[in-house]
């Protein structure tokens, strides 16, 4: 194989599993609006998860997307953007510096929602990487 046709594979796998990401922070940007504008829809149990804690899942995994799409940044870097601000304004509301219900809660969900998209980002890359590899193979062995 030619080092040109790597080189186009591996922009193809990028390309794809780029593409996939933005699908997945739209996804979740969209959920989280859902849950958090319309919790009465839904039964009593989720309406309270969802009042409480749907953006506080959600917007952590939808900002760890939209981080390394958008700012190209790496996956250390784009975890910690997308939960140390909401921790540093939970800590706010709970000294009386910020308006809002302090919630100690919040943090497992701000933390559950970051470590959950890079599980998500870590099956993305490694889904592409195994269907390119498969495509690689089939390059270099030519069907006789």
């Amino acid at each position: 194989m030619e080092n040109q046709d790597k080189i186009d594979i591996e922009k193809n796998r990028v390309e794809q599993a780029r593409f996939t990401s933005q699908l997945v922070t739209m996804g979740a940007t969209a959920l989280g609006a859902i849950l958090y504008c319309k919790p009465e829809s839904f039964p009593k149990a989720l309406e309270s998860f969802s009042r409480n804690y749907a953006c506080d899942v959600t917007l952590p995994f939808g900002a760890y997307f939209f981080l390394r799409e958008v700012f190209d940044l790496g996956r250390t870097t784009a975890l910690a953007l997308s939960i140390v601000p909401p921790c540093l304004l939970e800590v706010a509301q709970g000294l009386g510096l910020y308006k809002g219900t302090y919630d100690s809660k919040d943090f497992l969900a701000y933390t559950g929602g970051a470590l959950v998209s890079l599980a998500a980002n870590e099956l993305i890359h490694k889904v592409f990487r195994r269907k390119n590899k498969s495509l690689d193979t089939r390059l270099v062995e030519p069907i006789v």
